[in-house]
């Protein structure tokens, strides 16, 4: 329990460096991971009261102190989140002092990629895009430790890996970009390092039923059109976290009612 209370802790607390590189990497700054926070409306540098977590959006009730201008609910709501997946991560990834460093590495990864995924999800929400300044060093990062087998195997993770790149690339080439973009295909190959060749499966399953979901209501209300852009990024992203925390148990239900 407390395990699971101090990732939640750490979650809130690189949720709001989350916040930071998700504006940061919109506006092109230079120094993502240094540099002083600041109020994005009056540019103002935040003082060290005006960065705890969650804390102080809900103390200075949603508005700069400085310039009294409404603060965006992304940025509490972006801390809760990776809080609660860093929390669920130290459920069903558990460490404790007499867990072996591949356990701890393993739980590392597994922070890294949940932080990354949920970067990807907010920014392709606000601007339809998924950044290769994240996807391609967490990709990079999982590639370097597949001989470890902290996952699936290493043989899966290619598999996996290989599933969407070709998926995905067939789409890219067939449509000529307009069904779907090269930072879906990234973000599809992280996946798959991530999860191995059956969970990868699992997770774009859940991905294009949770995005229909999502998208049907939309179009027949004639909210959206069949041309509208429509961000695929944080399906891909909810499939993999699914998959990831659950992905067994589904499959294990699923092959159950087949009689296997």
């Amino acid at each position: 329990m407390i395990a699971v209370s101090l990732s939640f802790l750490f979650g809130l607390i690189f949720g709001s460096f989350a916040n930071v590189v998700i504006l940061r990497l919109k506006s092109k700054k230079k120094g993502i991971l240094l540099g002083h926070s600041e109020c994005p409306k009056c540019k103002t540098r935040l003082r060290w009261w005006e960065l705890v977590p969650v804390i102080s959006w809900l103390f200075l009730r949603g508005k700069c102190a400085h310039c009294q201008k409404s603060i965006s609910l992304q940025y509490p709501l972006v801390e809760i989140a990776l809080g609660i997946l860093w929390g669920l991560a130290a459920i069903y990834f558990p460490v404790d002092l007499s867990s072996t460093w591949q356990d701890w590495l393993r739980l590392s990864l597994v922070f890294t990629s949940l932080f990354s995924l949920l970067v990807l999800t907010v920014y392709d929400l606000k601007y339809l895009e998924i950044p290769d300044q994240v996807s391609l060093p967490t990709i990079i990062l999982l590639v370097l430790f597949l001989p470890l087998n902290l996952f699936a195997s290493w043989q899966s993770a290619l598999l996996g890996a290989a599933i969407p790149l070709l998926f995905f690339g067939g789409q890219i080439v067939l449509s000529q970009g307009r069904f779907m973009g090269g930072g879906d295909l990234r973000l599809g190959v992280l996946m798959g390092l991530l999860l191995g060749w059956q969970q990868i499966l699992l997770a774009l399953f859940l991905a294009y039923v949770c995005g229909a979901v999502w998208s049907i209501p939309l179009l027949l209300s004639k909210r959206k059109s069949l041309h509208s852009l429509l961000p695929f990024g944080p399906f891909l992203a909810l499939g993999t976290m699914i998959s990831l925390f659950w992905g067994e148990q589904i499959l294990n239900w699923y092959l159950g009612l087949l009689g296997y």
